[in-house]
């Protein structure tokens, strides 16, 4: 079997002197890994394009057997120059593409993962500045919501009220519901959340990344987004961020 496909590299790594292997995510095929035998030295198959963060199009081949995928060639797209010369951006979009392997993205919903992964790419090589501090925060309830666990963040789920009316609402996160003061259930509710976080929960669902790649809240609404953010991706996705790195709990 062989395909050619626009794909966005996630890493690299050596496993014998000219060799090396790429995890990729493809658009159709979800995240794959391949073998780039030569990798290290060929100039004319794989010229600057074996590189975390790149677009590029690669031509994939099946091994023996079906046993493992080989590289024949691949064409840099986007290598997202401004992005790699600043420190902080590549720490983000490193923190953004660990917790998306951890994720495990499969063939369902592969489109509109890769989509919002090109996305949060775009947005740290197109800000002129320092990105929020936030932003990778963001990436991960974006990513929630792009996998389908999605919140009603405009109407309570019981009377249908317009929630940005009240001062707070109530999440059951097991549901995915939000309920108004009025009709709460204390013995349900995991999370209370402000308007001012229903507000934003709402627009990042709709929107782009490249939005809120400059947005720095205050920080009482940061907090309270970071522990709701961090719990929902728990429930949810079964990730949790632990002494530097992602797992699944």
């Amino acid at each position: 079997m062989e395909f050619t496909e626009q794909v966005i590299i996630l890493r690299v790594g050596t496993f014998r002197e000219n060799d090396c292997w790429v995890r990729f995510f493809s658009p159709s095929r979800g995240m794959l890994t391949a073998f780039a035998f030569g990798g290290r030295r060929s100039r004319r198959r794989f010229c600057g394009c074996l590189d975390n963060f790149n677009q590029v199009v690669f031509r994939v081949r099946s091994g023996k057997r079906n046993q493992y995928f080989s590289l024949e060639e691949g064409s840099l797209l986007q290598g997202f120059a401004a992005l790699k010369k600043d420190p902080q951006k590549v720490g983000m979009a490193s923190n953004c593409l660990q917790f998306f392997e951890a994720v495990h993205v499969g063939e369902n919903g592969a489109r509109d993962a890769y989509d919002l992964l090109q996305s949060m790419l775009e947005a740290l090589e197109g800000h002129p500045g320092v990105p929020s501090l936030f932003f990778p925060l963001l990436f991960r309830i974006a990513v929630a919501f792009e996998q389908g666990y999605r919140l009603e963040c405009i109407h309570c789920a019981s009377c249908g009220s317009v929630l940005q009316e009240f001062l707070w609402a109530d999440c059951v996160i097991e549901d995915g519901i939000m309920l108004c003061p009025s009709c709460a259930r204390p013995e349900d509710a995991q999370f209370r959340l402000s308007w001012q976080a229903l507000a934003l929960l709402q627009h990042l669902k709709n929107g782009d990344l490249k939005k809120w790649v400059a947005w720095n809240p205050p920080s009482e609404l940061r907090r309270e987004l970071y522990h709701f953010i961090d719990f929902f991706v728990r429930y949810h996705l079964g990730i949790a961020y632990e002494d530097g790195r992602f797992s699944r709990c």
